[in-house]
C-alpha cells in the first residue's frame, strides 16, 4: 500500500462525492416538479386571468359571434387557445375552483358574475 501524500483525495471519495451531488440534484428537481404538479397554484392563477380575459372578450358582444378565435379565424374553445391550461380541465385547483370541461356561455357568465337576467325590465 502506497502512502498518501498530503492533499491527495482517494478515488472512492471523489466518486462518492459525485454520486451525492447527482442524488441531491435529482431530489431537488423532483421536489420542484412534484410541488408544481400537485398545487398548480401559479398555473391556476395565470389561467384564471386568461379565462377572465377570454370571457370578457366574448361578453363584449353579448356572447354572439365575437367568441375569441384561433389562428384560422374560427371560434375557439378556451382550452384550444390556452393549451397550458389544459392540465386543469375538469379538476379542482388549490383555491377550490372547479375548472369547467369547456368555456361555454354559461361558464363565462358565471366567471364574470353575470346572472341570467330576465329580458323584461321592471315597470316604474
Amino acid at each position: 500500500m502506497k502512502p498518501r501524500s498530503k492533499g491527495d483525495l482517494p478515488v472512492p471519495y471523489i466518486v462518492a462525492l459525485i454520486i451525492a451531488i447527482i442524488v441531491i440534484a435529482v431530489l431537488i428537481y423532483w421536489f420542484f416538479v412534484e410541488s408544481n404538479t400537485s398545487t398548480n397554484t401559479g398555473t391556476a392563477l395565470l389561467c384564471k386571468g386568461k379565462l377572465l380575459a377570454y370571457c370578457t372578450q366574448w361578453a363584449t358582444c353579448n356572447y354572439l359571434d365575437c367568441q375569441p378565435k384561433d389562428n384560422t379565424g374560427n371560434p375557439a374553445d378556451f382550452y384550444l387557445l390556452y393549451t397550458d391550461c389544459q392540465t386543469l380541465k375538469g379538476k379542482t385547483d388549490t383555491t377550490g375552483y372547479l375548472w369547467p370541461s369547456s368555456a361555454s356561455r354559461s361558464v363565462c357568465m358565471a366567471t364574470l358574475g353575470q346572472g341570467t337576467a330576465s329580458s323584461s325590465s321592471p315597470s316604474p
